[in-house]
């Protein structure tokens, strides 16, 4: 782990007033570096250290079914054409519209959709939804206007990844770069590759 989620990690346990246990090598320099700034926070010890008489209350639970959150926001994975999941996007012209608007439709006929927040999600396909219409630029980027800026489709994430709304840049990363080939809506390759 980095030193910002050790720190976050850390945090979160002396919150809820847990008690805390150091597991590192003490004999270990660098490990001892990383972690004694944490450790050794008097702000965060103090906040752990105000036992109220209980960790929290629970304000809300929501069951989250896998299945569904699958289908409803893509996840960028090594591509398989054997996968049904990954089969059947295409990019489709929209008719009626200003020259070059296009949908972004997987194959099970859900539209992309940047309304949905991020990571962007599917929405059912609709005429009038200009969250669901794109540019795709000759360098592959795809891109749509946003309060009069243009923004881009990414894959982005450590957990996932998922698609972003990023920013545009005038020749687009790998990240940002798309083709649709025989179904399969393909990226040119993440920044970390």
């Amino acid at each position: 782990p980095t030193y910002k989620e050790n720190r976050a990690h850390f945090a979160a346990w002396s919150v809820t007033s847990s008690p805390l246990m150091l597991g590192v090598d003490f004999f270990n320099t660098s490990q001892m570096d990383m972690a004694w700034s944490v450790v050794s926070n008097d702000e965060v010890l103090a906040v752990n250290s105000r036992w109220v008489g209980h960790p929290g209350t629970l304000v809300a639970s929501q069951t989250v079914n896998l299945e569904d959150m699958l289908s409803t926001y893509p996840q960028a994975v090594p591509c398989d054409d054997k996968d049904p999941a990954q089969n059947g996007w295409r990019l489709e012209e929209v008719q009626g519209g200003a020259s070059g608007l296009c949908r972004i439709v997987s194959g099970n006929g859900l539209c992309v959709d940047v309304s949905v927040g991020t990571p962007i999600g599917l929405q059912a396909c609709r005429n009038d939804s200009q969250s669901q219409l794109f540019v795709m630029r000759s360098d592959g980027a795809i891109t749509w206007e946003a309060n009069g800026k243009p923004e881009c489709i990414e894959v982005a994430g450590k957990s996932g990844p998922v698609l972003q709304r990023r920013r545009c840049f005038d020749v687009a990363p790998k990240h940002q770069r798309f083709t649709f080939t025989n179904g399969m809506w393909q990226d040119a390759g993440t920044p970390d590759d």
